[in-house]
């Protein structure tokens, strides 16, 4: 009897350093998106790379790791330099678009995109702006 407890007491205590390992490993090895192809001038101070792990996406301007907030690493693409997406929000960097439709979201330029509802300059919406018939050289 005290060999078969011994023997379950050791398999659970491996079992529970393999998932700690996993988790201790998923959450602090981070995998950056490749944005290589990404060469953005001095000015775009904010510019800088995604990564993500199993329970968020980050996005990395210079050296500090923030959190995008309600972010699903899973879903989450690049849409283009600083833009990036998931099944739920769109991002410009570190900044949600509020409302933003991922699945209708387009960029019009480096300052100016939409989806199907609003017109976004960065990362704020164009009061009044329809997307339809938007001009952003007016």
């Amino acid at each position: 009897m005290n060999k078969k407890i011994s023997k379950s007491i050791l398999i659970l205590i491996i079992v529970s350093i393999i998932f700690i390992g996993i988790v201790y490993y998923s959450y602090w090895r981070s995998d950056f998106i490749n944005l290589d192809r990404c060469i953005l001038p001095a000015e775009y101070a904010d510019s800088g790379k995604y990564t993500r792990n199993l329970f968020s996406v980050y996005y990395v301007p210079w050296h500090n790791r923030v959190s995008l907030k309600g972010s699903d690493p899973f879903s989450f693409e690049i849409i283009d330099c600083s833009w990036g997406k998931d099944k739920n929000n769109v991002y410009r960097g570190r900044f949600k678009l509020e409302g933003a439709d991922p699945n209708t979201f387009e960029i019009i330029n480096d300052q100016f995109s939409k989806d199907k509802n609003h017109v976004y300059k960065k990362h704020e919406v164009v009061e009044g702006a329809d997307p339809k018939t938007f001009d952003y050289n007016k």
